[in-house]
Formats: structure tokens, C-alpha cells, sequence
């Protein structure tokens, strides 16, 4: 009997609730303590940092659902939306080259699964991707905060497993290009921690896979594109 490594169809419903309720928290104590001018930490430049988080992303991969909606039937096909939520652990070192620009490491593993349902049958697809990414971010610095916008492109590697009637999983790997832009926003708890509050757009471009489903075989990749949010701490080593 095949089982996913993760189930987290349900799961990641809740995770992302509580996540936002935790990100406004994050939001106001972070807005209120930039502003505070009694408690002001200087930032320094040519910092080297690590960080680490969890985040949230919201996805469109198009090939992916009308894969679902072949392979799924009756009702079950009504409930395939086409931007669906994952989860990412995320972690990087960043070096800032000047006050103004830095250039960041970011190596995330994104994950989702979803599962539908139709009388007794039972469709689960679970997918993962290896999401490494070199970005470079222009600087803006104030009281006790650093604002950054950057963008930057990776090479990612993908698999996708998927099983129906709970059989063993068929897996398939893919791999691509990507790229990203994102904006960052950390604030300063102490001379050597800061929170770490981003947002991003991504776009990913994989190569594709034979599926077998059933009656035919379906070309398939797990290209798309995302929105996303990321929390999470910095700690500056230099």
C-alpha cells in the first residue's frame, strides 16, 4: 500500500491560517518597534547573514491540472481549482557587497499534495521541488530596518508522484529554470538578530514527462507560476 511521505492536503488548509494570523502579529510588532526611536540599533553595512524560515505559496501550474482533470471523474473534477496552496522551508546566506546592494544564496524545498475523492476511488498527487536561487537585492536602510528589492534565477528539480486506489506511487522527475523577484523587509531585535518578512513572484519553467493515464498518454510538466510570503529570523554573523 502506497503511502505519501507528507499528508498535507488538509494540513496546509490550518498551517496557512494559523501562518497569517502569526504574520499580522509579526507585522505590527515589527512596524511598532522600527518606529520606536528609544530603541535604535545602528545597522552596519558589509554584513554577512544566514536566515531561515517557513512560507507560503499560491501556485497556477497548468499542465499539472489538466493532468487532474483527465485522471479524476465526476465531482471530483469540479473540485480541481487552478491556483492551489503549498508549503516551503526555506534557508540562505547573504553578503552585502555595499549599503546599497547585496547578493543573496536562497535554497527553499517546496511541497504540496493534493487528494480527491469519487465514490471509491481515491487520486493522490504529491509533488516537490528543489527551488535553489542566486538574488541580488538594491538596499534601502532606515531606523532600526533594511527594505530590499531584488530578483534573481535558479535551476530547480522537481518530482511528482501520484496514485490511484492507494497503489504504488508512479513518480516522475522534471527540471528548469526559474526565476524570481521578491521584496524584503527585516527589522532589528538585537544587534545580531533580525526578523525576516518577505514577498515574492515566481515563475518556473521545467522540462516534461510521459504519464500514463489509462486510456492514452499525457505530456505533462509542472510549470507555472506563484505568489507567495515567507517569515522567518536573520542572524547577522559579520
Amino acid at each position: 500500500m502506497y503511502k505519501k511521505p507528507y499528508r498535507i492536503s488538509v494540513c496546509s488548509k490550518y498551517a496557512g491560517i494559523f501562518f497569517f494570523i502569526f504574520l499580522s502579529l509579526f507585522i505590527i510588532n515589527s512596524t511598532a518597534k522600527a518606529q520606536n526611536p528609544d530603541q535604535n540599533i545602528k545597522v552596519e553595512k558589509n554584513r554577512l547573514s544566514v536566515y531561515a524560515g517557513m512560507g507560503l505559496g499560491y501556485t497556477l501550474t497548468p499542465s499539472f491540472n489538466d493532468l487532474v482533470r483527465n485522471e479524476v471523474f465526476g465531482g471530483a473534477r469540479d473540485s480541481v481549482k487552478s491556483f492551489s496552496v503549498g508549503l516551503e522551508v526555506f534557508g540562505g546566506m547573504e553578503y552585502e557587497l555595499s549599503r546599497t546592494f547585496s547578493l543573496r544564496f536562497d535554497y527553499s524545498y517546496f511541497f504540496k499534495s493534493k487528494t480527491y475523492y469519487n465514490y471509491f476511488t481515491t487520486f493522490d498527487y504529491f509533488y516537490y521541488i528543489h527551488q535553489p536561487f542566486i538574488i541580488g537585492s538594491y538596499v534601502i536602510r532606515g531606523i532600526n530596518y533594511r527594505f530590499k528589492i531584488g530578483a534573481g534565477f535558479g535551476y530547480h528539480f522537481a518530482q511528482l508522484q501520484k496514485s490511484i486506489y492507494g497503489a504504488q506511487a508512479n513518480n516522475y522527475n522534471s527540471h528548469g529554470p526559474a526565476v524570481r523577484g521578491e521584496i524584503l523587509f527585516s527589522t532589528k531585535i538585537s544587534p545580531r538578530l533580525d526578523t525576516y518578512l518577505s514577498g515574492f513572484i515566481s515563475g518556473s519553467f521545467f522540462n516534461s514527462f510521459h504519464v500514463n493515464t489509462g486510456s492514452s498518454t499525457q505530456n505533462v510538466n509542472l510549470s507555472g507560476f506563484g505568489v507567495g510570503v515567507r517569515l522567518g529570523l536573520l542572524i547577522n554573523i559579520l
